[in-house]
């Protein structure tokens, strides 16, 4: 995500006293087999009390200034209390797997003086602890409604035969997702799974005012947000950070947040939708070829 970063731009900032790291190089990783193994995890952590993380990368687009997106619709979260410390540990696990240092200072780890009584797990996940679990967990579970917003939709089997599940066990099931891509080769895999799960009775909708780049899954009364997208990278190859939300306020505002993302959306018919072009089946035909990769 920052191959164009230049060397001149980090000097900049090392000289002001800042250090950095990268995490796998791609020369090094292509040859060792981790290449696919990226850091997708936004995260910072301000003296130990207050954490931020969620879907926002830093960049123009994310802040609505890139002519090609516009507005930008993101889900990113600050929150105070024991949990930010688990934040702070995978940054921190991170930084000793970029730089061999240990943090052990106290300084860092402050004594929190939470004001809150939310409950809210924060979860880590990587190669050696999948997202896919928890994604799995969270659909199967559910008894009334699950809600998904996601820039990429490639799931597995496992995703797929749940959602559909669902809908067969009565369970309103509406995905949000892009109505134009970032990514046209994700975005036209993403639409070869829509047709077979409209077949199936899940109802998908595509944003219009922007580009729609939260992350956010529900299932009844329990929310999951953060980093991780609905894709192969995602659940299995990536390192990514997410937390679950347990306190019924949080999860009534993520669910008012997704209601006033439908207003801006446009439902996507199954007669609409068979109507597209057939170089566009084609397209979508060699994408989820191609979406184990993604």
């Amino acid at each position: 995500g920052s191959r164009r970063l230049g060397k001149a731009y980090l000097k900049r900032l090392r000289d002001a006293g800042v250090e950095t790291g990268c995490f796998f190089p791609l020369f090094t990783t292509f040859f060792d087999k981790r290449l696919n193994y990226r850091n997708h995890r936004k995260i910072v952590v301000v003296d130990g009390k207050i954490g931020f993380f969620g879907g926002l990368n830093i960049g123009d687009e994310y802040e609505g200034k890139d002519p090609k997106f516009g507005y930008w619709r993101d889900t990113h979260f600050s929150i105070k209390g024991d949990a930010v410390l688990w934040i702070q540990y995978t940054f921190l696990t991170d930084w000793y797997l970029v730089k061999e240092q240990s943090i052990t200072d106290f300084v860092y780890y402050p004594v929190q003086e939470s004001q809150g009584q939310e409950f809210v797990q924060i979860v880590k996940s990587g190669p050696d602890e999948t997202f896919l679990e928890l994604l799995f967990s969270f659909i199967v579970s559910a008894k009334k409604r699950i809600y998904i917003e996601t820039p990429y939709f490639v799931p597995d089997s496992a995703i797929l035969l749940a959602l559909k599940t669902a809908v067969i066990r009565g369970i309103d099931v509406r995905v949000i997702i892009p109505s134009f891509p970032d990514k046209k080769i994700v975005y036209n895999a993403s639409l070869s799974y829509v047709q077979d799960l409209l077949q199936a009775g899940v109802r998908f909708y595509s944003y219009q005012k922007g580009f729609i780049h939260a992350k956010v899954v529900i299932s009844d009364q329990l929310a999951c947000s953060g980093s991780a997208n609905m894709d192969m990278r995602s659940f299995c190859e990536q390192f990514e950070l997410n937390a679950v939300f347990f306190n019924r306020k949080v999860v009534d505002h993520l669910v008012q947040d997704f209601y006033q993302d439908l207003s801006a959306s446009h439902e996507l018919s199954l007669s609409e939708f068979e109507k597209r072009s057939r170089i566009q089946k084609i397209k979508e035909v060699f994408a989820r070829l191609l979406s184990p990769l993604f």
